[in-house]
C-alpha cells in the first residue's frame, strides 16, 4: 500500500489555475515567477506538463491577502509609533 502523503502530487496548468482561481495564462505567470517548474509525467504513454501540487499550495499560502499594502513597511509594534 502507498503512502500517499509521501507521493508528490502533480497538477496540469488548469488544475493549477483552478486552485490559484486565476485563468491559466495567469497561472503560468505565478508559477514562473515562484520559480515552479513543470515536469515531465508519462502519462497514457505521453509525456504531459505537471506541477508539484505542494509547491504551488505553499507558495500561495504565503501570499498576502487581498488588498494588503505591501508598499508600507510599517509593521505593528514597530518603533516609528511615537
Amino acid at each position: 500500500m502507498a503512502n500517499d502523503k509521501t507521493e508528490p502530487q502533480w497538477w496540469s496548468i488548469a488544475e493549477a489555475a483552478a486552485y490559484l482561481d486565476v485563468a491559466e495564462s495567469s497561472a503560468r505567470g505565478y508559477l514562473s515567477r515562484w520559480q515552479i517548474r513543470k515536469t515531465a509525467i508519462v502519462v497514457d504513454d505521453r509525456a504531459v506538463p505537471r506541477y508539484d501540487a505542494a509547491q504551488i499550495r505553499a507558495r500561495h499560502q504565503s501570499r498576502p491577502g487581498q488588498g494588503a499594502r505591501t508598499d508600507l513597511h510599517h509593521p505593528e509594534g514597530s518603533d516609528e509609533h511615537g
